[in-house]
């Protein structure tokens, strides 16, 4: 094989250190933009993320609070049920009156002055 010498007169010139230096300059730009929007895709996904864990501790909260409700709406039931009362004021030792003891005002009136 014959190779045949080429002059540096013929060689065609280019620009190629001028592209090079700008192509470079814009892989640097895209790298900035790409890493600028990767620590924004970052840091709203983690605020996404938190909110997301802060109202399922709110959904909780709820549940429990309504079944805590639940609870005492049947405690208030049993305990305004007038058996309930009756039964537990005879546990407490108060009884029936048998009779009905009536005071005139002015008598109640007088009570309370001598007092």
């Amino acid at each position: 094989m014959k190779y045949k010498q080429i002059r540096k007169s013929e060689v065609p010139s280019s620009d190629l250190p001028k592209n090079t230096k700008l192509f470079s300059r814009l892989v640097w730009l895209v790298y900035f933009i790409a890493t600028i929007l990767a620590i924004g895709n970052l840091i709203g996904t983690n605020a996404l993320a938190t909110q997301g864990i802060v109202l399922d501790n709110i959904l909780r909260e709820t549940v429990k609070i309504s079944k805590e409700n639940q609870i005492l709406s049947v405690e208030i039931g049993k305990i305004n049920n007038l058996s309930y009362i009756e039964s537990t004021a005879a546990k407490l030792g108060f009884r029936r009156v048998s009779s009905n003891l009536i005071i005139s005002p002015v008598e109640a009136v007088a009570e309370a002055t001598q007092r």
